[in-house]
């Protein structure tokens, strides 16, 4: 039992020990002193793993923030683009519109200088066939009237022939009466 506390004190002290006390120790011991340090070394190469994936998990968030500093920036730099292109869009809108209604001003100054021009010409038609139709009413009249002259003329002439011929044939009628 002695032994057994001298062989925890070794394993528990400095790690390198004289060469003379080693001497002191048997081979059983000897192996439980190896077997032990053994057992630290694994411990300490598992806390050394540990530590290890810890600081490559760490290496790995900082390099993600990095990546993620770097996307973030770069999304920075998109939404910059975005929004000029956003506002040019919108200028260019605008100008559009603006070219737009400049257009359709002058397409409806047009329309309404064609469409007066085209009355104005209804007009002056309007009115020659009016006068036309004026001049063509007088002549009509005028031919009416001198036909309308010339059957009088006519009539009254055919009237007085036959107004002779009346008294003719009333003479007539009467001489035969009388005989």
């Amino acid at each position: 039992m002695k032994r057994k506390h001298r062989t925890l004190a070794v394993v528990a002290g400095p790690a390198r020990e004289p060469s003379g006390k080693l001497r002191e120790y048997s081979r059983a011991e000897l192996l439980e002193v190896i077997f032990l340090q053994s057992k630290k070394l694994e411990e300490q190469e598992e806390q050394l793993s540990a530590l290890e994936t810890e600081r490559n998990e760490r290496r790995i968030a900082l390099q993600d923030a990095g990546n993620i500093a770097e996307a973030s920036l770069q999304l920075s730099h998109i939404f910059a683009d975005a929004e000029q292109a956003v506002v040019q869009y919108k200028e260019n809108i605008e100008r559009l519109s603006r070219d737009q209604r400049s257009l359709s001003l002058q397409l409806i100054s047009d329309a309404q200088k064609k469409a007066e021009a085209i009355l104005a010409e209804a007009k002056q038609e309007a009115e020659g066939i009016r006068l036309e139709a004026q001049r063509q009413n007088e002549r009509s009249r005028e031919e009416a009237e001198r036909y309308w002259s010339d059957l009088s003329s006519r009539l009254e002439a055919l009237y007085h022939e036959r107004q002779g011929l009346r008294e003719f044939v009333g003479l007539l009628a009467e001489k035969q009466t009388q005989s």
